[in-house]
This record gives C-alpha cells, sequence and structure tokens, in this order.
C-alpha cells in the first residue's frame, strides 16, 4: 500500500511526459513550412525544446530509476520480512503477496509504456533532424542564389564598364574623325596634311554641306510656291466658272470659263466709266420750271422713273443727295438751293460709280 502512491505519481509523470513529447514533436513539422530564416530560428528554439525534453526525460527516468530502487528495496525488505513471516506462521499466507504482484506488474506496464515514450522521443527527434536537414538545404539553395544573383549583377557591372570604356573609345575616335573628316571624292591623304589644311578644308566641307542643305530648303520652298499658285488658280477659275453661270454664259473648261468672266468684268466696268458722268449730269438736267418751288422740284426727282439698270442706281444716289441736303437749308430758295443740290448729287454719284469697280474687280484679286 505506501507504493501505490509513488507508482500513480509515476503514471502521472510519464502522462505528461508523453503528452509534452507529442507537442514537441509536432512543433517541427509545422516549423519546417515556414520561411528559411524563420525555420532556422524556430529550429533552434525546437533543439532548445528537445533538449530540455530531453533534460526532464533524464531526470524523470532518474526518478524512476531511483523509485525503482526505492521499490526494489521495499520489495526486498518485504520479501525478508514475508519470509520471516512465512516462516514465523509456517503455512499461512499473506494478503502482500497479493500486492507485490499488482506491483511488479504496474512496474512491468510503466516500463514498457517508457520504453514506447522513448521510441517517441527517438521519433520526435529524427523529425526534427529531418527538419533541420530540409531547413539547412533551404537556406543553403537561398544562399546560392543569392550568391548566382550577385555573380550575374557583378558580371553585369564588368559589362556595361566594358560597354561604356568602348562608347567612349567610339565617341573620342568620331570626335577625332569630325576633327579630320575624310571627305569623300578626294584623292588626298588628309593624315599627312598639316592640321592647319586639314581644318581649312573642313570648314570648306561643312560649308558646302550648309549649302545643300540650303538648296533643299529653297526647293522645299519653291514647291510649297508652285503648290500655293496652282491653288490661287484653281480657286481664281472656280469664281470665273460663277461669274460665267451667274451671268449664263455656258463655260465648258477653265479657259473659256476665265475668257468669258475677263470680258463680263470689262464691260461692267465699261459701263459703269460711261454711267458716271451722265450720274453726275443728272441732277442739273432735271430741273423744273422757273416759277416752281424747291419742294416740288425734289417731289418730280423722286416720282421720275429711270430706264436703265445704272441709271436706277444714278438716280436713286442722286434722290438721297438731294434728301441729305433737304435739312441743310430749308428756308433757301432760288438758285442757292439748286446749287447746294447739285453738290449733293455729285458727291453721291461719285461712291455710286466707285462702288461697281471692287465687285467687278474681284475676280482679278481672288
Amino acid at each position: 500500500m505506501p507504493m501505490l502512491p509513488w507508482i500513480l505519481f509515476v503514471i502521472a509523470a510519464v502522462a505528461v511526459v508523453l503528452l509534452y513529447f507529442k507537442r514537441a514533436s509536432a512543433a517541427p513539422a509545422l516549423v519546417a513550412a515556414a520561411k528559411v530564416d524563420e525555420d532556422t530560428k524556430k529550429l533552434e528554439a525546437a533543439r532548445a525544446e528537445l533538449q530540455q525534453a530531453k533534460d526532464e526525460i533524464q531526470r524523470k527516468q532518474k526518478q524512476l530509476d531511483e523509485a525503482r530502487e526505492e521499490a526494489k528495496k521495499k520489495l526486498r525488505r518485504e520479501g525478508k520480512k514475508a519470509e520471516r513471516d512465512n516462516e514465523e506462521a509456517k503455512m499461512t499466507t499473506d494478503p502482500r503477496d497479493v500486492e507485490i504482484q499488482g506491483l511488479k506488474k504496474g512496474m512491468a506496464a510503466l516500463e514498457s509504456q517508457l520504453n514506447a515514450a522513448k521510441r517517441e522521443v527517438e521519433q520526435s527527434a529524427a523529425e526534427a533532424e529531418r527538419a533541420r536537414g530540409e531547413a539547412q538545404g533551404q537556406v543553403e539553395g537561398a544562399e546560392r542564389l543569392r550568391t548566382d544573383a550577385r555573380s550575374r549583377e557583378d558580371k553585369l557591372a564588368e559589362e556595361n564598364a566594358a560597354l561604356k570604356r568602348t562608347l567612349d573609345e567610339l565617341r573620342a575616335a568620331k570626335r577625332k574623325e569630325n576633327e579630320r573628316p575624310d571627305v569623300p571624292g578626294t584623292s588626298l591623304d588628309l593624315k599627312a596634311l598639316p592640321p592647319e589644311a586639314v581644318q581649312e578644308l573642313a570648314r570648306f566641307f561643312r560649308k558646302g554641306e550648309e549649302y545643300e542643305r540650303l538648296y533643299h530648303v529653297s526647293q522645299g520652298q519653291t514647291q510649297l510656291a508652285q503648290d500655293r499658285y496652282l491653288e490661287l488658280q484653281r480657286r481664281y477659275f472656280a469664281v470665273c466658272r460663277e461669274l460665267a453661270l451667274a451671268a449664263g454664259v455656258p463655260a465648258g473648261s477653265d479657259a473659256e470659263a476665265k475668257t468669258s468672266a475677263e470680258g463680263l468684268v470689262k464691260g461692267t466696268d465699261q459701263v459703269a466709266r460711261t454711267q458716271a458722268p451722265q450720274a453726275a449730269r443728272a441732277p442739273g438736267e432735271a430741273g423744273g420750271a422757273p416759277g416752281e418751288g424747291q419742294k416740288k422740284r425734289r417731289r418730280r426727282r423722286r416720282r421720275r422713273k429711270p430706264g436703265a439698270p445704272g441709271e436706277a442706281a444714278v438716280a436713286g444716289a442722286a434722290a438721297e443727295g438731294a434728301e441729305g441736303s433737304e435739312g441743310d437749308d430749308a428756308g433757301d430758295v432760288g438758285d442757292e438751293g439748286d446749287e447746294a443740290e447739285h453738290a449733293g448729287a455729285a458727291g453721291d454719284a461719285a461712291p455710286a460709280g466707285g462702288a461697281v469697280e471692287p465687285s467687278s474687280s474681284a475676280p482679278a484679286s481672288a
């Protein structure tokens, strides 16, 4: 009976150790799926926990060994005592023998559980070692990748430096070539000439290139001017065709339309020139009887109907001039009123004749 608490304590301790090692064995498997740096850190932590677990197992094993030794001692003492009791009681049976047999069976069960716990600990240690190897492999792979990337960067930097040197050399060679250009079509050995002569030849060569560029520019400007001339000619022919169609003259080609329009313009100008003097003389010729007053003469001029389109324009201009002079001197009669009226009519007739010229000269300006 005094061994029962110790046995229960050992069983509870073994159960705790089993649970602890089960949790500890599951942790490295989860750690192996993390990143390389975190795997390394967690692996170190797992190692520390494993070491602690080993220490705890050793301590528990030591306690178990001590408990076993104590139990053996107690069993020996109890055995000796039982032997004495047996000798004293001779054939009497002791219930302690049954308890001792149960304790022996419990010790055997504890030993089997302890062996199973050892196997689990060894398995978890192997899994942790395997996880550590995988993590170490991942770390080494990452390190190799970093080394390869660093070597590629160094190689690219060397290639860039070489390309830069080559580019600088090409630029220097191009600069020297520009200073001493190779003029095409010449049989001179420019390298054998003095630098002054080469510079002078280069200057002439550049001038020739500039003149050639200006020649191409002038050709472009000439082409642009020709295009503008053709556009203006096209517009001029279009205006001539419209004038010919407005006058009712058939225009088959551009030349016929131009001839017809120019003839119409000349005829219109001639009519305007011939009608201008008539418009200037019309107010004087429109006088009435000697005894008529100023207002009657004005009414008669308003009722007067011109016979031609040109005369209508002149008569209208004269009437406007007469109406404009009406408000100037309402009380004047006789010859002074007639002179003012003639002056106003002549002043209005001149713009009327000049108004025809812009319309007639529009095709020419177009």
